[in-house]
């Protein structure tokens, strides 16, 4: 049974020492398994196949997560029999509390079960061309995922969406990519989203200022000729953002003091460490413990601890946190003691803005 989809109220209680089994905010990784071999991952060489078990993943569902991320680690549909994906979310809350991020070449078996309870899965495109989605990705499968996006829409996905991870191989083909998605907008509303965003920690790859500023006006050139086009962009995309790419985010301090966050999110790899964070998990640094090992009241424990002695503010390993403006918004939640609607927050659930674009 749900308990809550609050999780302002939830920080709250925590905050008065309540001890909260629910899980707020779950990403977890099925799998460190992977069919492409992308450049800069550090998965692309992974020798074992590791999966989570299924015990695993059913303790985390009778903590009623609020909201939960499917993701790497590897692929999270790249798993060791066709029906081990259905079994899996099966375990995961109901009514549309679950997300994707992948990859999109393989569409697990039994999407008629599954599916309804994703509120989006976000589909890693990359490229507009398949020359370019072979340089990166390192496989022939362009045309798959492609197909694969359309699929997932007509199945009745809530929401479908892709992402350009720009980088120096393929910026220059940002103005394509939107071209060449749109149509799927056109026919499918705002139940379509493209997201474009930088490689975290390869910023310093991307072409000069000049140049990617020269890309977004040739997109804006585009849609000031289409009047759809330019309805897509506005809508469905946040292709206003590109002309802050450059900008390196992986050595920023936090503005934040406190680390509210930590609080309510958990993230589990596929060997069963539990991380605060997912700059932490991507660093391999301070585990709040394994649930192969550890009990849930283990974790929690060494959640709060976490939380009281990390200063986001000063601290060198919360270098480049991608959650900071969730602290920050958190802070002033709590500061000013304001009555907010949950959406706000953005951190998912009822009403959520998280991930939308």
């Amino acid at each position: 049974m749900t308990q809550s989809l609050d999780m302002v109220d939830q920080l709250r209680r925590k905050l008065n020492g309540e001890t909260v089994d629910q899980i707020a905010s779950l990403t977890v990784h099925f799998s460190d398994n992977c069919n492409l071999k992308c450049e800069h991952c550090s998965y692309a060489e992974q020798k074992e196949k590791i999966e989570l078990s299924e015990k695993v993943v059913e303790e985390l569902a009778n903590h009623d997560p609020m909201y939960t991320c499917l993701v790497g680690g590897g692929e999270p549909t790249f798993l060791s029999h066709r029906d081990r994906f259905n079994e899996l979310v099966s375990m995961l809350p109901n009514e549309k509390r679950v997300y994707m991020i992948t990859n999109g070449i393989v569409i697990p078996d039994h999407v008629d079960e599954w599916g309804p309870k994703f509120d989006f899965i976000r589909v890693s495109l990359d490229a507009a061309t398949p020359e370019t989605y072979m340089t990166i990705k390192g496989a022939n499968q362009f045309k798959k995922v492609i197909d694969n996006i359309g699929r997932l829409l007509d199945e009745n996905i809530n929401r479908v969406g892709v992402t350009f991870v720009a980088q120096g191989h393929n910026f220059h083909e940002a103005p394509q990519f939107f071209e060449l998605v749109a149509p799927f907008y056109f026919k499918h509303g705002n139940r379509f989203f493209a997201k474009v965003k930088p490689l975290r920690g390869y910023e310093h790859l991307l072409p000069p200022k000049e140049d990617i500023q020269a890309v977004y006006d040739s997109i804006v050139e585009k849609a000031s000729k289409s009047i759809l086009f330019k309805r897509f962009l506005e809508e469905g995309t946040n292709f206003f953002e590109l002309p802050n790419m450059y900008i390196p985010v992986t050595e920023k301090q936090p503005e934040g003091e406190k680390c509210y966050y930590s609080l309510l999110y958990v993230l589990v790899s596929a060997r069963g460490v539990v991380y605060p964070c997912g700059v932490m998990s991507r660093k391999e640094m301070n585990s709040i413990g394994n649930l192969y090992s550890d009990s849930w009241e283990d974790v929690l424990q060494r959640q709060r601890e976490f939380h009281e002695h990390i200063n986001p503010r000063e601290n060198e390993e919360c270098k480049g946190c991608w959650d900071d403006d969730k602290n920050q918004i958190l802070g002033e939640i709590i500061d000013k003691d304001l009555d907010v609607n949950p959406s706000l927050t953005k951190l998912g659930g009822i009403g959520n803005l998280y991930c939308h674009i």
